[in-house]
C-alpha cells in the first residue's frame, strides 16, 4: 500500500462539526487535497476558504478521494452517512477501492454503537462482485 502523504493522496473528510472542523484544517495546513461534506454547507465554509473541495454527498466524496474520514456524532447520522440512497456504502468506487478493509476507511465516531453497524459482513451484500 502507498503512503498516505500531501503528494500523492486525496483525502476525503465527512462532518465538520467542532472536533471535525479542526481535524480537517490541520490536515489542510499539511498541504493535503481534501474533499468534504457535511449537513450544512455553511459550517464547512471556512474549510472551504481554505482550499477545500465540496462535495454534494457522501458518495461524492468517495469518488474524489483515496482515503475518507467520517466524524459524526450520532448513530442516525452515522446509517445516513454510510447506507443513505447517496451513502458511502452504495458508492461503487467506495466498495472496490476502500471497503477492501486493510486501508482507506477512518472512522472517528464518539458513539460506541455506531461503528459496530458498519462492518464488513453488513457492506459485502451492498457492494459489487470482485
Amino acid at each position: 500500500m502507498q503512503q498516505i502523504s500531501p503528494t500523492h493522496s486525496h483525502l476525503g473528510w465527512i462532518g465538520t462539526g467542532v472536533m471535525g472542523a479542526a481535524m480537517c484544517g490541520h490536515l489542510l495546513n499539511a498541504g493535503y487535497v481534501v474533499t468534504l461534506h457535511t449537513c450544512t454547507r455553511a459550517k464547512a465554509q471556512p474549510l472551504l476558504d481554505r482550499g477545500a473541495t465540496w462535495a454534494a454527498s457522501p458518495r461524492a466524496v468517495a469518488a474524489r478521494s483515496d482515503v475518507i474520514v467520517t466524524m459524526v456524532g450520532f448513530p442516525a447520522d452515522v446509517r445516513e452517512v454510510y447506507f443513505s440512497a447517496t451513502g458511502l456504502a452504495l458508492a461503487h468506487e467506495l466498495y472496490r477501492r476502500v471497503i477492501a478493509w486493510g486501508h482507506g476507511r477512518i472512522g472517528t465516531h464518539t458513539l460506541m454503537s455506531a461503528p459496530e453497524e458498519i462492518s464488513h459482513a453488513h457492506l459485502a451484500p451492498q457492494g459489487p462482485s470482485r
